[in-house]
């Protein structure tokens, strides 16, 4: 229990300083604070908040006794009565004050002000889930809050709750727009395609120009395949919001997907125009790797190692235009570059063989396999290609030796059967 302590002598020297550390003491802490109210009464506000009180009586709100809270509680009410309100918001106990108010107003018999002071938390502290939960025990049909409270679930990611919130209101309010769009948002979170189709649909009805719908509703129907669907809300979307490059980017997503490659390009141009932006740039690179473009591919390339995109797979791509082009030295160049940083880039390794393979650099090739297999020791090309390398050398027996290691790998690899048997027959002669 701790040291004994004699509160009645405190209380006639209005000795606060010593009642306040009191409030530590356990099997003393009722006393204590019904004092203390008791001395908030007789005028010793100042003196309670000097000696950390109200630091003190915010603590004690948590006590599992309620006539602790109940004292607490009212002894910081007539503390912001008397001009301390801004230190008890600041201590963080307001809201626990209010808290403990609606409690004592639901003992009372006094509902309506339990719900009043509940409502009061929430406009106060928006942010605060439980206040909510503490509403709607009392009110649990108000559809405005029950929607403020689904949203800002959706906002702390809580996404199954949120939907299962705007189902509740749907329920109620087959119409209520705003339930319906968020009901959407989380159904996506929640990979319910089907279900954001029908929700957003149904939002869209009441409001077809709203940009933002329309981008959601093609977003779901673009995640279950639905394509055409997907573009035809896209393009809602452009007819209110031409100049908006998200949505001509999101285009060209969909474009791509529905492998039209011209037309994707074109919609990742336009977003490009409209506003530079490496997302857009990176669409467009992927876009242009399968139109066998390999100068725009370049010229695209660079600009986002321009904008700091500085990475492997986007000097691998000039390297390979360079290559597509018949630009040998111009790949090895940048192949090279890759290398000093990225040792392993198997791409880069893969690229620098078949090169080299059609300047029949031989001895070079063996290096590169012999990484590559590092890396991959089941890679049956660089197998293939190091045996190769060694049979062009005229040496038949390392030839043979990676080879009868590939078969191990992949037995029934006609390709390898092939190249052995070309090989024993040399090494005979």
């Amino acid at each position: 229990m701790g040291e004994k302590i004699n509160i009645k002598k405190m209380i006639k020297n209005k000795d606060i300083s010593n009642l306040v550390k009191s409030l530590n003491q356990d099997g003393y802490r009722e006393k204590v604070v019904h004092a203390l109210f008791q001395l908030a009464k007789e005028g010793y506000v100042k003196d309670i908040v000097k000696n950390k009180g109200i630091k003190q009586l915010a603590e004690c709100l948590k006590n599992e006794n309620y006539n602790v809270r109940k004292e607490s509680a009212d002894t910081l009410i007539l503390i912001a009565k008397n001009g301390f309100k801004d230190d008890i918001v600041k201590s963080g106990a307001y809201g626990t004050v209010m808290e403990v108010m609606g409690e004592m107003y639901k003992k009372n018999g006094r509902k309506d002000k339990a719900i009043e002071t509940y409502k009061k938390l929430i406009e106060k502290y928006p942010h605060i889930l439980h206040y909510y939960d503490l509403y709607l025990k009392e009110v649990p049909d108000d559809i405005n809050i029950l929607f403020k409270k689904g949203k800002l679930l959706y906002e702390r990611m809580k996404y199954k709750e949120c939907y299962d919130i705007m189902l509740k209101i749907t329920k109620k309010e087959e119409n209520n727009k705003d339930a319906l769009i968020y009901g959407g948002y989380a159904s996506l979170k929640l990979k319910k395609y089907d279900d954001a189709i029908n929700l957003f649909e149904k939002a869209i009805k009441m409001d077809n120009k709203n940009v933002e719908l329309w981008k959601s509703l093609s977003d779901a129907y673009r995640k279950v395949g639905e394509y055409e669907d997907s573009l035809r809300c896209i393009e809602e979307a452009i007819k209110i919001e031409q100049n908006n490059p998200e949505i001509w980017y999101l285009k060209a997503m969909i474009e791509f997907s529905m492998v039209e490659y011209e037309h994707a390009l074109n919609s990742i141009n336009k977003s490009l125009d409209l506003k530079e932006d490496i997302n857009a740039l990176l669409l467009k690179r992927d876009i242009l790797k399968h139109m066998n473009s390999p100068l725009e591919l370049i010229k695209t390339c660079r600009r986002l190692i321009e904008l700091g995109k500085d990475e492997a797979d986007i000097y691998y791509d000039i390297a390979k235009s360079y290559y597509d082009t018949g630009d040998y030295d111009g790949a090895t160049k940048i192949l090279s570059k890759i290398s000093e940083e990225y040792l392993y880039h198997i791409p880069t390794l893969n690229l620098q063989k078949e090169i080299l393979k059609k300047k029949e650099q031989w001895e070079l090739i063996i290096p590169i396999c012999e990484t590559i297999l590092k890396v991959n020791p089941s890679d049956i090309e660089a197998y293939i290609d190091i045996a190769l390398s060694y049979e062009k050398l005229g040496k038949y027996e390392d030839s043979l030796k990676f080879l009868k290691n590939a078969t191990k790998i992949d037995p029934n690899n006609d390709k390898i059967k092939k190249l052995m048997s070309d090989i024993e027959k040399k090494s005979k002669k």
